[in-house]
């Protein structure tokens, strides 16, 4: 049975459904078993850095009215 996932950066996380066969769901509700997909630190460095000049001129933008 395969049940939701939200967490998008699991390698088990296919399509939003988790692909292990009996996942394992702690006190809380969180899954136990997620393991988050590990990205290069140059990529996630570039990444980051466009995401934050993106946002900066939607600041900019919206503060210019």
């Amino acid at each position: 049975m395969l049940i939701n996932c939200e967490y998008e950066l699991c390698i088990y996380n296919r399509n939003f459904r988790c692909i292990l066969r009996k996942a394992s769901v702690d006190s809380v509700g969180m899954c136990a078993d997620s393991t988050p997909v590990l990205l290069d630190e140059n990529l996630l460095k570039e990444s980051k850095e466009k995401q934050f000049s993106e946002l900066e001129k939607r600041w900019e933008d919206e503060n210019r009215d």
